[in-house]
């Protein structure tokens, strides 16, 4: 799998393999949450279904490299990724194991119980720019703090003026 990802211009998620992509110029799409994102929102017991989660409170490495490099920072919000597929909620063991195995183990299923995604529409947000300034080797936590909270409320600027744009102008973003 991970060659097959390298043909489409995946890079692994480590910083020296996203450092080296950076040094040559890439650009690079991040999904702070990760996999633990996947376990987050309904049916996690205390998730609520009309919530929608980003966990990204204590992600803060994605923004230090961003300085690193002199980069900026464009939070992007896809409206109806969590819905493409069901998932059932499975022991939090699980949960551990995938996150130590850096793999998905997730029962879910889509259309007719297969792994054909539900058709739902998705609309992606995408947010300001965040200027991180010129490139820093060693920003400090209060400056990492600074852009990570700049980034945080952006994300939910976007969601939420663009939520009732997708019919969910009840829904609320929460930052885990």
């Amino acid at each position: 799998m991970r060659n097959l990802l390298g043909w489409i211009g995946c890079v692994e998620a480590s910083p020296s393999h996203m450092n080296n992509a950076l040094d040559a110029g890439e650009t690079l799409a991040v999904a702070p949450g990760g996999i633990a994102e996947i376990f987050w929102g309904y049916p996690r017991p205390g998730c609520k279904p009309d919530d929608e989660y980003a966990l990204i409170k204590a992600r803060k490495g994605f923004v230090r490299m961003a300085m690193r490099h002199g980069l900026p920072l464009v939070p992007v919000y896809v409206f109806g990724n969590t819905k493409i597929y069901k998932r059932v909620q499975l022991p939090s063991a699980v949960e551990a194991l995938s996150n130590m195995l850096h793999v998905s183990l997730v029962a879910f299923w889509g259309r007719l119980g297969s792994l054909v995604p539900f058709q739902v529409p998705l609309t992606y947000a995408i947010g300001n720019a965040i200027d991180t300034g010129r490139p820093n080797l060693n920003p400090t936590e209060a400056q990492v703090d600074a852009l990570h909270a700049l980034f945080c409320a952006e994300l939910k600027r976007i969601f939420d003026d663009h939520k009732g744009g997708y019919g969910w102008g009840h829904k609320e973003l929460v930052l885990v």
